[in-house]
């Protein structure tokens, strides 16, 4: 998807999880070469999630978001019972907020685009 705002390439992680494919498929596919090739999917820097503790079940006993996450971003702190976002291994993928709403009435994490965060936020 693309940012109509100023062209740059994002995906709208509430509408549509990035699934970090090996081969990334989007980078080929992208005509005007806005998608510049990675590695791997550690890589990737889409956004950071952040949990509403307020709102997220994890203490209760779900952690769907943390099972899913396919670069291990997610862990639960027992003592505090609440979920733990670790920046710096977060790609921004989305996967955790389309699972979350999956199992949840409210979404308790999201993901806030790479280009919307100050650079102590991001993790890298």
């Amino acid at each position: 998807m693309s940012d109509v705002a100023n062209g740059t390439p994002v995906i709208f992680s509430n509408q549509v999880a990035c699934e970090l494919c090996d081969d990334f498929p989007c980078i080929a596919a992208c005509a005007t070469e806005a998608l510049l090739p990675v590695a791997d999917c550690f890589d990737v820097r889409m956004g950071v999630a952040t949990v509403s503790h307020r709102v997220c079940t994890a203490g209760q006993g779900c952690n769907a978001c943390v099972s899913k996450c396919p670069v291990e971003a997610l862990s639960m702190d027992f003592h505090a019972l609440h979920l733990v976002v670790a920046p710096e291994r977060c790609v921004g993928c989305g996967m955790c907020e389309q699972i979350c709403k999956t199992v949840n009435d409210r979404i308790a994490i999201k993901v806030t685009p790479v280009r919307n965060l100050s650079a102590g936020a991001r993790g890298y």
